[in-house]
């Protein structure tokens, strides 16, 4: 799993420094563009918009934009990005006025190259564009790392979803072999007794094995699909059992919208019958009942067996499996409890309705 994840995030990686640095460009270049535009407007209602006038403003945008370049460079090699907002905001304010200090000169050569008769030196004027610069650099800054902070968000949350992806496919292969493990042991028993039901017991297997793998590539599965593969399991479970194994369904209402992950109520139904019914002589009952409460899908997997809560950690596979799958697609929105009840042991689950956009 950690080599799958380690491509995975570098072709990430990778595909969100290409958008940065494209973004980059594009926001730099049309950030300074509506400067030198703004300056124009501001010449233009001073009347003094001329040739020269527009090429003082060209040069003097152009090496500001350089600047602020080269201010992102240093950033970057002094590993700024990496800073908490309190310690990087002075360090943003002095850069800001070291910059600004940086254009006065440029502003003046550019003053002297193409409107020398306008050209006037006091220290004091200088105070003005001192302050005026440092405003635009500090904005330059804001925007900089404010766009950062947002980007690399973003990237840690496509990285999170990815883990997550590759988490699910490792619990659900999981899943496979230790269900055909179980259901072959249950054809095994009968290839002796009984072979013509063995032969009935190969074809519900090769059954549910086929819509298992059909499903095998997604994280959800309609509600409605997986009581499908629960039903010809239980059939095939009900031939070795015979009248040992007692099954009902109570399912209300419209399930159809409801999503759940592949294979889980069909593992903790195998999880019932393995260590409640296959342990009692006389055998006992499954009952499958779900329903619906708006938008929230409610199934309860009952069996008859009793759980010892101080051994619930070993009281099945399907248990903590069941309870990563939940964690990773629904986070806290979704639940699930296995407890001693009506002389038993229930398996509850509450699912959300699945949102596409989560995907």
């Amino acid at each position: 799993m950690t080599a799958g994840f380690s491509d995975t995030e570098r072709r990430i990686d990778n595909i969100w420094k290409i958008e940065q640095r494209r973004l980059y460009l594009i926001c730099q270049i049309g950030g300074w563009s509506l400067y030198a535009a703004y300056m124009g407007v501001l010449l233009a209602i001073q009347g003094s918009l001329t040739w020269r006038s527009v090429a003082d403003v060209v040069f003097t945008t152009t090496c500001l934009m350089g600047l602020s370049h080269l201010y992102r460079k240093f950033v970057i090699r002094h590993k700024w990005l990496q800073l908490t907002f309190p310690r990087l905001l002075l360090r943003m304010l002095i850069a800001s006025v070291v910059l600004s200090m940086l254009a006065i000169p440029i502003g003046m050569l550019s003053t002297l190259w193409f409107s020398p008769a306008s050209f006037r030196f006091s220290l004091f004027e200088l105070l003005g564009p001192l302050i005026a610069g440092t405003f635009i650099f500090m904005c330059w800054s804001l925007a900089y790392f404010l766009y950062h902070y947002v980007s690399s968000y973003g990237r840690s949350l496509k990285l999170e979803a990815k883990a997550n992806e590759i988490e699910l496919n490792r619990l659900r292969s999981q899943l496979n072999p230790h269900f055909l493990f179980n259901s072959l042991n249950t054809v095994k028993y009968l290839v002796d007794e009984n072979p013509n039901k063995a032969k009935d017991s190969i074809h519900q297997l090769s059954n549910i094995l086929r819509s298992s793998l059909m499903m095998g590539k997604k994280l959800l599965i309609p509600f409605e699909d997986e009581i499908d593969i629960v039903k010809d399991y239980l059939a095939l479970e009900q031939t070795r059992f015979e009248e040992r194994l007692q099954i009902s369904y109570d399912i209300k209402g419209d399930l159809s919208s409801f999503k759940v992950p592949p294979m889980m109520i069909q593992t903790l139904v195998e999880n019932g019958i393995k260590h409640g019914v296959a342990q009692l002589v006389d055998g006992g009952e499954i009952r499958i009942k779900a329903w619906r409460d708006e938008e929230v899908l409610y199934c309860n997997i009952y069996n008859s067996g009793y759980l010892n809560p101080t051994n619930i950690p070993n009281a099945g596979y399907g248990i903590k499996n069941t309870e990563q799958r939940l964690w990773l697609l629904f986070g806290g929105k979704a639940t699930f409890e296995i407890q001693n009840q009506d002389g038993g042991v229930v398996a509850s689950l509450k699912l959300p309705k699945w949102q596409e956009e989560k995907v």
